[in-house]
């Protein structure tokens, strides 16, 4: 059985050999780059994608014996890690678009919580000084009309107290 050129430096990889390593970086790194910028377009992602492609064959080169087309397991390495990559993006842009929209809804709630709260001080202190401008007995008469009523709100009951 004839061993290829690839084969030869698979196997002197596999047994460590630094020097089948140079050999196969200098010869597909070029070809990985350029495959990887091709899908991403970006240049340098595609570089540092390539560099840590090839550096796996060196931390796996025990298993580098074993392929037989170290061209396709380039490229099927390859492409995995950028379909990875971009499914990170997507992930990471669907995060950041949902914690967006959660921030807006949370300060739209707030603005609404605020202005509603502004207008209920507002009122609160309108009845206040129109409870104040009343005669003593009337008073007297809007206090317990007014607990009678937040009883029955603490209860459960949202109706007006029943005029006799």
């Amino acid at each position: 059985m004839e061993f290829t050129e690839e084969q030869i430096l698979l196997r002197a990889l596999s047994r460590g050999d630094e020097k089948a390593f140079e050999v196969l970086f200098m010869r597909y790194f070029p070809r990985v780059k350029r495959f990887i910028s091709g899908l991403l377009q970006d240049d340098i992602t595609a570089e540092d994608f390539a560099q840590d492609i090839l550096l796996k064959l060196w931390q796996k080169r025990e298993e580098m014996a074993k392929i037989e087309n170290l061209n396709a397991y380039l490229y099927r390495t390859s492409r995995n890690a950028v379909y990875q990559h971009l499914r990170h993006i997507l992930l990471v842009n669907e995060y950041g678009e949902k914690q967006q929209e959660n921030l807006s809804r949370q300060q739209n709630e707030g603005a609404g919580n605020i202005e509603e709260n502004m207008f209920a001080e507002e009122l609160l202190l309108l009845i206040q000084h129109t409870v104040e401008q009343m005669p003593a007995q009337r008073k007297r008469i809007y206090a317990v009309s007014y607990t009678h009523l937040r009883a029955h709100e603490t209860k459960g009951e949202s109706r007006m107290p029943s005029s006799a």
